[in-house]
């Protein structure tokens, strides 16, 4: 993207705090895990924050998913919905069917949206309910084996796919990872 989607702006304010915003509901039990040292936006006082750890600067996704579902675990919190600051079409609406979704179903550990790309099944891992527990000690396990892509860390867990089209609204599955999806995000969105 060439910098920061955190700061990207949605309307007048940084995508994330859109992000946050929408999440208010939940909160105080929102976290933004974020490299240690890197600059975001001002974060609304009941909204935490934990760095990923000094010793794992590479491990990508996973490491920021740890810290956070660690403070989330540390908090009592059962269940979680994952998302990223770039979640341009993240609705409300979206968190809250996802975790009820959950909630339904007690021997479920995650509960993840499938697209079809170019004929292919994609995970969206980064917008999913999650049950805290499993996912920290599935993640803490992949990542000190070695593993560093988020979808296969979901392996062996107790998974139900959603298709996009079970969604109440499946754009907020659509990526803003190059200049040209945020273009056409804030196209769509009319921001």
């Amino acid at each position: 993207m060439g910098r920061s989607k955190a700061w990207l702006k949605r309307g007048d304010r940084p995508l994330l705090i859109h992000v946050l915003q929408v999440l208010t509901p939940y909160r105080p039990f929102v976290v933004v895990a974020g490299a240690q040292g890197r600059c975001l936006p001002s974060l609304p006082n009941d909204v935490g924050r934990v760095d990923d750890p000094p010793h794992a600067t590479d491990g990508g996704p996973i490491v920021g998913l740890v810290a956070g579902l660690k403070r989330l675990s540390e908090l009592g919190v059962d269940r979680a919905y994952l998302t990223s600051c770039d979640a341009a079409y993240l609705t409300f609406e979206h968190a809250q069917r996802m975790l009820e979704g959950l909630s339904d179903k007690p021997h479920v550990d995650a509960l993840m949206p499938v697209s079809q790309v170019g004929g292919r099944s994609c995970r969206h891992a980064l917008a999913s309910a999650v049950r805290v527990e499993p996912l920290l000690g599935r993640l803490n396990t992949f990542f000190d084996g070695g593993g560093r892509r988020l979808q296969a860390a979901f392996e062996g867990l107790e998974l139900q796919e959603i298709r996009a089209e079970e969604l109440c609204d499946p754009r907020v599955l659509l990526p803003c990872n190059t200049p040209e999806q945020w273009a056409e995000a804030r196209l769509k969105l009319g921001t």
